[in-house]
């Protein structure tokens, strides 16, 4: 699953895929690059693993909304959660 947007003059792209590594935990490793759109610079590049902290199960689209967060905390000059 993808999702992209703009935030603050910056586009963010994200893909979602879940790996099934380990049958009794659902995870999806999530790619997002952060790009500056007037200069065309990659801020960050990076893949990481995303998975449910409660007993809800863990969806594309939740992992997705959880990168989401931290990309514009991150855009808006907060901490890398």
């Amino acid at each position: 699953m993808k999702n992209s947007f703009v935030h603050k003059g910056f586009a963010v792209s994200m893909t979602a895929v879940r790996n099934d590594a380990d049958p009794e935990r659902v995870r999806f490793d999530v790619a997002a690059v952060i790009e500056d759109i007037s200069t065309g610079q990659i801020l960050l590049n990076e893949t990481r693993p995303v998975e449910a902290l409660d007993k809800e199960q863990m969806t594309a689209e939740r992992a997705l909304n959880h990168c989401a967060r931290e990309a514009r905390n991150l855009i808006d000059g907060g901490a890398k959660a």
